[in-house]
């Protein structure tokens, strides 16, 4: 039994938190965070892809254009 009552004590305090984090939100999306998050994951796209093109395939093109030269 205080099992249970321990377990409504924690969901009881969680519930108290709700406005507090609802008062966040509002401020983040006033302060437009919703937006610059969406911007992260094609930040990290770009970032790979960046650095495929320096290790990968600026050497492939080196080596084309060396091949060209010496033709």
């Amino acid at each position: 039994m205080s099992e249970a009552q321990a377990t409504v004590a924690a969901i009881e305090d969680e519930v108290a938190l709700l406005p507090k984090l609802e008062e966040q939100v509002g401020q983040f999306k006033v302060l437009g965070v919703e937006d610059k998050l969406k911007i992260v994951p094609l930040l990290e796209t770009e970032k790979r892809i960046q650095k495929r093109a320096i290790g990968e395939e600026c050497p492939n093109l080196d080596n084309a254009f060396l091949y060209k030269e010496t033709a």
